[in-house]
């Protein structure tokens, strides 16, 4: 560094260091934020499925639906295993428990 200030290699250094950490930082936090949104969608589903058995239990129904942050989830109980049908990324996806645990 000379006395006028910053010289341009250590400006050009600078950019360059930058450029490095939001390069790497981009793709991390994107993929943290697909983590989160699977960890989210396998939280409804398991809150949807606890509620279903409570319906299954009280009232004996055997399906229904619930809407969990504009998803939609339906479940179904065919006397052994609960399912529940959601949407997610543009895919029909399905989780099914039994009381062993999931499937």
């Amino acid at each position: 560094m000379n006395d006028k200030g910053i010289s341009f290699v250590e400006t050009l250094l600078t950019v360059v260091i930058i450029m490095l950490l939001t390069g790497s930082l981009i793709p991390l936090s994107s993929k943290l934020h697909e983590t989160l949104q699977v960890k989210k969608i396998e939280l409804h589903v398991s809150q949807v499925a606890y509620n279903a058995a409570k319906q299954i239990i009280d009232l004996g129904t055997n399906a229904g639906s619930e809407i969990i942050d504009k998803t939609n989830y339906h479940w179904m109980f065919d006397g052994q295993t609960l399912c529940v049908n959601f949407q997610f990324l543009n895919e029909v996806e399905k989780r099914c428990f039994t009381q062993k645990g999931v499937i």
